[in-house]
């Protein structure tokens, strides 16, 4: 079962890793917050028919119902509307390495939460991975500049996406993973509809090529995306799950440099790779910790 999990992050880090590139491609014509409604739109449609598929019953317990409305508000609505800011003020590539401290994240308040010790090896990965966004930000370090505002977004981003992980983890021992996300779909769909009362959308501009992304986004993304991030967490774990997160701007850069011919700075990349291998080598730990741990129980 847990090779059926490892599958499902690899597909999710391939998916989200495009889905950079495609939101900066539909940000000519969408805004960030019709870019998240349509997504959802999409997905909610996919999951609505997927519950009825599968007979998939449409009861909560009450005492879940917060929760579930927190995942969805934090970990979806507000977290894809700073993603979606974060990647409109900066390129694909650079928004996406932020995300490599998601990871990071979730070992801090696992040792908060769950009382998860922070080995010495977590620790100086922590002190790197500081290191590596004072590297990373080092041209950008200027309240003028939108480039600025950009990183800020995406640092929301990553602790709302942290938010996510743990409160689904927490559905999910009660809950499929398909009901989990459909809740979570359609409770954004009802609080983004509102809102696209606001948007000012030129829609004799929004191409073909336009919608493809926007189906992209909401099916592929959103709904499959989502449904194979939750699964996974359910089969692996949230921290081996989180590991994969890490890998998601390479591929960004790949689609990035090939799609929209972005290119790095030095300190961007230098910032990035001393991010992504303080989370991997961080994570490696903590799963070598809970192996150890496993031995000794057994």
């Amino acid at each position: 079962m847990k090779r059926l999990g490892y599958l499902s992050v690899f597909a999710t880090t391939l998916i989200w890793g495009f889905s950079f590139v495609s939101i900066k491609i539909v940000l000519e014509v969408f805004t960030p917050v019709g870019i998240v409604f349509f997504r959802y739109a999409i997905a909610s449609l996919f999951f609505l028919f997927m519950m009825i598929k599968n007979k998939e019953s449409f009861k909560l317990r009450k005492e879940d119902i917060f929760l579930l409305i927190a995942s969805s508000l934090l970990g979806v609505v507000l977290y894809f509307y700073a993603e979606s800011k974060g990647i409109d003020l900066l390129n694909a590539s650079s928004a996406s390495i932020i995300l490599s401290l998601v990871p990071l994240v979730i070992m801090i308040s696992n040792y908060f939460i769950h009382k998860e010790r922070l080995s010495k090896t977590k620790t100086l990965a922590i002190l790197a991975s500081v290191l590596g966004v004072i590297i990373l930000f080092v041209n950008d370090l200027s309240f003028t500049k939108e480039s600025f505002i950009g990183y800020v977004f995406m640092i929301l981003a990553v602790f709302l996406w942290a938010f996510y992980s743990e409160s689904s983890s927490r559905l999910t021992k009660k809950y499929s993973e398909l009901k989990t996300t459909s809740f979570q779909a359609f409770i954004a769909l009802l609080i983004f509809a509102p809102l696209m009362l606001f948007q000012d959308i030129n829609y004799s501009i929004v191409t073909l090529l336009h919608w493809m992304n926007i189906l992209f986004l909401g099916l592929i993304s959103s709904a499959i995306g989502f449904f194979l991030y939750v699964y996974s967490i359910k089969k692996i774990g949230a921290t081996e799950t989180g590991l994969f997160v890490n890998f998601i701007p390479a591929v960004t850069f790949l689609f990035g440099f090939i799609i929209l011919d972005e290119q790095l700075q030095v300190n961007q990349i230098l910032g990035g790779l001393i991010i992504i291998i303080a989370m991997t080598v961080s994570v490696i730990d903590d799963l070598k910790t809970k192996e150890k741990y496993s031995l000794e129980l057994s």
